[in-house]
C-alpha cells in the first residue's frame, strides 16, 4: 500500500501561507521519522523513496510561493537572487537523491542502510530548513511587513 503525503489545510499564522507550508514540511518529516522506526529496511527504503518524491514536489511548490511573494512585492534584487539560489541548491540535492546519487550541497547522506539514510535526510533537511527560515525567510518577512503585505 502506497503512503500518500498530502497537503493539509492549516490555520495561517502571522506570515500566512509560507508559515503553513513550513509547518507542513516539518510535520511530514516528523511523520516519516515516527514511521521509519517501525519498518524493516525494505519497507523503510520504499517509504524513503516516496518521501523524497513528495518532499521534492512540495518543496518546489513552496519555493514558487516564496519567490512569487518576493517578485510581487518587488523584493530587492540581491536578496531575491540569494534566496532563489538557496532554494535551487536544496532542490538540486533532492533531485540527486531521487536519481540515486549523493547530494553535494546541503544534505550529507552517507549511510547505505535505508533507515539511516532516512534519518540523515530528515536531520539534514530540518537543519537546512531551520537555518533558511531563521535567516532568509526572516529577512523576507521583515521586508513584507514594511510593505504592509
Amino acid at each position: 500500500m502506497k503512503k500518500s503525503y498530502t497537503l493539509r489545510a492549516e490555520a495561517h499564522f502571522e506570515s500566512g501561507e509560507v508559515d503553513a507550508q513550513h509547518r507542513q514540511l516539518t510535520k511530514a518529516m516528523s511523520d516519516l521519522r515516527r514511521r521509519i522506526d517501525r519498518y524493516d529496511d525494505a519497507r523503510a527504503a520504499e517509504e524513503l523513496e516516496e518521501f523524497i518524491q513528495y518532499l521534492n514536489s512540495y518543496f518546489l511548490y513552496h519555493t514558487f510561493t516564496e519567490e512569487k511573494l518576493m517578485f510581487d512585492n518587488q523584493y530587492p534584487g540581491d536578496a531575491y537572487f540569494e534566496h532563489q539560489r538557496e532554494h535551487k541548491s536544496i532542490v538540486l540535492d533532492l533531485l540527486k537523491l531521487m536519481e540515486g546519487e549523493t547530494p553535494r550541497n546541503h544534505l550529507r547522506i552517507t549511510a547505505t542502510a535505508p533507515k539511516e539514510r532516512a534519518r540523515q535526510l530528515i536531520d539534514g533537511f530540518e537543519q537546512w530548513l531551520h537555518r533558511h527560515i531563521e535567516d532568509l525567510d526572516r529577512k523576507l518577512l521583515e521586508f513584507l511587513r514594511t510593505k504592509g503585505a
